[in-house]
């Protein structure tokens, strides 16, 4: 599904490591980096400046935290380097009876759209609740059928954060672009944007 366009460096985040494998298999037409904990992604998104990051809601993180509070850094840290975001994770199953049929929600984010969605957060104080990944405000959610995270998934989650990036950017996205073309930085304080002096040469 993806092979065919342009290479991009991508990180994914998925303890799982079938469903990681199956990441690795649908997207290797690109340069694509798995990470298997919180410490590990945030660390990741510093290092490699993905252009994307196709991440999981439930892993696990040396900070104690509950799943779904791991993706508060995440969006930190992918907000702070400029890079746009979808997850995937379980979805409900709609009422169905089938138990071996269930659902993938994928939830692409802009960077107008972690901007928002870490706002909502700091003004809520919902970063410290368990449904955290409620309050995450998606360019556009799609729910697909499927029986895990199957690999055009991963393809599908791709496709469907580029096409969110392709559209009207938001305000607040356009403002943190116009930022950067002036030689600053955007850095998060709290869940705000900030602006921060360049960053100084090594």
């Amino acid at each position: 599904m993806v092979e065919k366009k342009s290479r991009l460096t991508i990180l994914v985040v998925e303890d799982n490591h079938e469903f990681g494998l199956n990441a690795l298999s649908a997207l290797s037409g690109h340069d694509v980096f798995l990470a298997t904990n919180l410490e590990e992604a945030v660390a990741s998104i510093a290092r490699f400046k993905p252009d994307f990051v196709l991440s999981d809601v439930h892993f696990p993180s040396e900070l104690g935290t509950k799943p779904a509070e791991n993706i508060v850094p995440l969006m930190h840290a992918a907000l702070e380097a400029c890079v746009p975001v979808c997850f995937v994770t379980q979805a409900d199953h709609h009422g169905l009876t089938e138990r071996d049929e269930g659902f993938v929600s994928i939830k692409p984010l802009t960077i107008g759209n972690l901007t928002e969605t870490l706002m909502e957060l700091t003004r809520t104080g919902a970063d410290k609740a368990r449904k955290a990944f409620s309050s995450v405000k998606s360019a556009k959610t799609e729910t697909v059928r499927t029986s895990a995270k199957t690999p055009e998934i991963w393809g599908r989650a791709l496709d469907a954060v580029r096409d969110a990036c392709e559209q009207k950017q938001s305000p607040v996205a356009l403002a943190i672009k116009k930022v950067r073309e002036l030689g600053l930085d955007v850095g998060v304080d709290r869940g705000l944007p900030v602006v921060k002096p360049p960053r100084q040469p090594r």
